[in-house]
């Protein structure tokens, strides 16, 4: 069995105004067109609440609500750089007796 129309949106494959927005079993929305017999879905979240903003009528009996906004993410640590170990130069000796650093 199909998934019931959640809504209405614009095609973005062929721009007919009645491709119809429903909301899959894992509770994603997608676009399925019958004028240029397409299917449009997304992977992530982001996407999911871009579909549901392209909702331009809803259809009757459309009761699934909207995603909830998500959550802020929190701080993040900045990565701190290694420590870079230089290796001693040709004449880093010769330069310790000049100066003095060798004793």
């Amino acid at each position: 069995m199909a998934n019931p129309d959640y809504g209405y949106c614009v095609c973005p494959v062929c721009q007919s105004t009645r491709a119809a927005l429903r909301i899959a079993a894992n509770g994603k929305a997608y676009i399925s067109c019958d004028a240029c017999v397409s299917n449009i879905r997304t992977l992530s979240s982001v996407g999911d609440r871009a579909m549901r903003a392209m909702m331009t009528e809803r259809a009757a009996g459309g009761d699934v609500p909207p995603p909830a906004p998500a959550a802020p993410p929190g701080p993040v640590a900045e990565p701190q750089p290694a420590a870079v170990k230089k290796k001693p130069g040709r004449f880093a000796d010769a330069l310790d007796v000049l100066t003095g650093g060798g004793k």
